[in-house]
């Protein structure tokens, strides 16, 4: 059995997209980078053993961390309203304090042990792991470029999304208070991996290196736009978009009791699919209805642990 606690640094991101109205390639419409940092978790991991092969399970759960970093918000709107074919203007960023609410991971793992040397042994992975993160934003601050005619925003007429948000004289910037958007992340991944274990001679110390690949991952995002009531559902899969590595350094005190210093990070590429949307502000049962336009979701974090382990 091992008692688990570690810090987790990363960041969820959404994508959004859509094609050049001039030469039709594709660019990011909308991007949020929501921050997971210095987020703590504490966990319980179990293993069985026979012989050299061996299946674990371990379960980790987040403190809520109400100060996690920020929300960015960036959005690209020059092309969409203009068909100007100018895509890389950014036309509208805010940013707000991020919260993580909750967070849990579920890791399940199956090995088998290639003694190479006494020291040395190589060790094939089958594994499966389930992420789930409530994040929520709040208060922060806007800028919106200005439209064709420099108006202002919230005069008649406001169109914006022509100028960059950043271009003093075109823009317009405005505080914000309370919730704005809440995220409801799911990630799923099937792992396929080798392990390089190697020990002392006394077996007094283990130290390994693993990597591992997904054969299938599937992201499922949720995204409530609170101040406008309508909410985003994002579903995407991809082979071989995600992943991991992980090194562990273990420390045998004695038959019975150890110590875990281990490492580790993911990283999951921009795996695109397909969008799904409601307006509430009418009817708070509202469906999702599919909307027709690309959108993606990744995942990025770098995760530091403390264990002890007690073998019976």
């Amino acid at each position: 059995m091992e008692l688990l606690s570690g810090v987790r640094n990363g960041v969820l991101s959404e994508y959004v997209y859509a094609n050049s109205s001039v030469n039709g390639k594709q660019y990011y419409l909308s991007l949020l980078d929501w921050d997971i940092k210095n987020t703590f978790y504490t966990g319980l991991g179990v293993k069985w053993q026979y012989k050299n092969f061996s299946i674990s399970g371990q379960y980790k759960g987040f403190f809520k961390n109400s100060n996690s970093g920020i929300l960015e918000d960036s959005d690209w709107l020059q092309d969409k309203y203009y068909g100007t074919g100018n895509t890389g203007v950014k036309t509208n960023f805010s940013f707000h304090d991020c919260t993580v609410n909750t967070g849990s991971i579920f890791n399940l793992e199956t090995k088998y042990e290639f003694k190479i040397q006494p020291f040395f042994s190589i060790l094939p992975i089958i594994g499966f792991s389930y992420e789930n993160f409530s994040l929520s934003a709040s208060n922060g601050k806007i800028y919106y470029g200005n439209d064709k005619y420099n108006t202002p925003s919230g005069a008649a007429g406001f169109l914006g999304n022509y100028h960059a948000y950043n271009d003093t004289g075109h823009n317009t910037v405005a505080s914000l208070s309370g919730k704005m958007i809440d995220l409801k992340r799911k990630d799923y991944y099937t792992w396929l991996g080798v392990q390089f274990k190697f020990n002392t001679l006394d077996e007094r110390w283990i130290f390994s290196l693993s990597v591992y690949g997904s054969p299938f991952t599937y992201l499922d995002s949720i995204d409530d736009h609170i101040d406008r009531k309508v909410e985003f559902n994002d579903i995407g899969a991809a082979i071989f978009y995600a992943w991991k590595g992980e090194s562990f350094v273990i420390f045998r005190a004695d038959n019975n009791f150890s110590f875990k210093f281990s490492v580790d990070a993911l990283y999951t590429g921009e795996i695109q699919g397909l969008d799904f949307s409601r307006n509430y502000s009418s009817n708070p049962n509202a469906e999702f209805k599919k909307t027709g336009t690309t959108t993606g979701s990744s995942s990025r974090y770098f995760d530091i642990q403390l264990s002890v382990i007690c073998t019976f």
